[in-house]
């Protein structure tokens, strides 16, 4: 029949084929700033990629061990650790 000839037209107009589906713009965006997000989260602070030297590294002073986050760390296992004491060095005459 005439009148479901043009239905079927109609509908083939208005229903795009599977290679022209269009992502809506929210959809974009959204995905762009997750993708953001991700990155800054995923980025050291300044600074802070020297952390993954250890020990030596965290416990060489305060402020180096607060931003290793590794001041617990540090007061446990060095600095409540006796010093070993380094011989004077006297010139040599």
């Amino acid at each position: 029949s005439p009148t479901t000839q043009q239905q079927q037209q109609q509908q083939q107009q208005h229903t795009p084929a599977p290679h022209q589906t269009r992502v809506p713009r929210c959809g974009v965006m959204l995905l762009l700033a997750l993708l953001f997000v991700a990155s800054v989260v995923a980025t050291p602070l300044p600074g802070t990629e020297h952390c993954a030297r250890g020990p030596p590294y965290w416990c060489q002073n305060v402020k180096t061990a607060s931003l290793c986050g590794a001041v617990y760390h540090c007061r446990q296992n060095v600095w409540s650790q006796p010093q070993m004491m380094l011989a004077s060095r006297r010139p040599m005459v």
